[in-house]
């Protein structure tokens, strides 16, 4: 007789892999951490949903008015959307900031380990094999694989409650209790985490940053859905020697100033939709030794940038009365939309 998993290449109940997954067999690595655009890793018998992970959300730009732009909830996610097809669908950023060297996929399946089951239900692996190979790799975290474990487990057993108490605000989960659980169980170092998928109390933001520098994140992604943009992002806990990759949207970035927060080693810098000083953020990013990138986004703010390591710069949706680049020798890609 006929499996699921035989009728239904791309696992779970049968909808399609993620864009570069393997939708079947079990190629590479122990990964640590399933994220869209990696190799799919591990091969022991875990749980899958099957649904296409969202590949290449990397959210950037700057905005002082970001509620009179996109109001909030939906309107605030199709935006993301079209912000991920404008400016990054076609650069291959994520799938640098995960690394392709064999970790985990985001595509649930039945017949691979899927570390964001464990992660949903006691915020790490508890079996004697896969704990210790869990915490002897750098954490890659999407918010996106614990959102997919939830609704798997709602779907599979209609009687499944979560531990914690949880509600829904925009069509959005609330993942914090679990989120902190992770951050807290993992050791260090940090090397990729992504929060764009879900709903997160505001109040422990300043404590994931915190905690996020003390284990040195090196690739941080925050999209804020569930809040009013006037969020303030607490820039100056964000103090990570290895940090080389920063992408916030949707949030106000207050007192931003050079040394502000640890950028020594920063080479991409995006802002989407955030309220800053465009004096102090061009001062930053002359300041920046590495620069490489620098994507704004919906951004009210005059700015004068110059740099003398960007090799490329991203502007999409600029309402400033100007923008002025000069001074940047190793320039080689200039892309405007406004």
């Amino acid at each position: 007789m006929e499996t699921d998993q035989t009728k239904k290449p791309g696992g779970g109940y049968g909808r399609v892999a993620a864009e570069g997954q393997d939708p079947g067999g079990s190629s590479g690595g122990y990964g640590r951490a399933p994220v869209a655009g990696q190799a799919p890793g591990g091969t022991r018998g875990g749980h899958g949903d099957g649904r296409a992970s969202v590949a290449g959300q990397a959210p950037c730009g700057s905005s002082a008015d970001q509620e009179s732009v996109h109001g909030s909830g939906q309107d605030r996610q199709e935006s993301v959307g079209y912000y991920i097809k404008s400016a990054m669908a076609t650069t291959s950023d994520y799938q640098e900031a995960v690394g392709g060297n064999g970790r985990a996929a985001v595509c649930y399946r039945y017949d691979r380990y899927n570390q964001y089951m464990d992660l949903y239900l006691r915020g790490r692996p508890t079996s004697s094999f896969w704990e210790p190979i869990w915490l002897s790799k750098p954490l890659v975290f999407h918010d996106k694989g614990m959102l997919l474990a939830h609704e798997y487990l709602l779907e599979r057993n209609p009687e499944f409650e979560p531990s914690s108490t949880r509600y829904y605000e925009h069509d959005l989960v609330d993942l914090t209790d679990e989120v902190t659980d992770v951050l807290n169980n993992d050791p260090g170092p940090m090397k990729c985490f992504r929060m764009d998928s879900s709903y997160w109390n505001n109040s422990t933001l300043d404590y994931w940053v915190s905690v996020l520098s003390t284990k040195r994140i090196q690739k941080l992604t925050l999209v804020n859905l569930p809040h009013p943009c006037n969020l303030e992002f607490p820039i100056y806990d964000l103090q990570s020697s290895n940090l080389d990759s920063l992408s916030l949207a949707f949030m106000t970035i207050p007192d931003m100033d050079v040394n502000c927060f640890e950028y020594s080693n920063l080479t991409s810098l995006q802002l989407s939709a955030c309220s800053f000083n465009g004096r102090m953020l061009s001062w930053i990013v002359s300041d920046c030794p590495r620069l490489q990138k620098h994507t704004i986004g919906l951004c009210i703010e005059n700015l004068r940038l110059i740099s003398k390591t960007l090799e490329k710069i991203i502007l999409w949706q600029c309402k400033a009365s100007w923008i002025i680049v000069s001074e940047c020798p190793k320039l080689r890609h200039l892309i405007v939309g406004v």
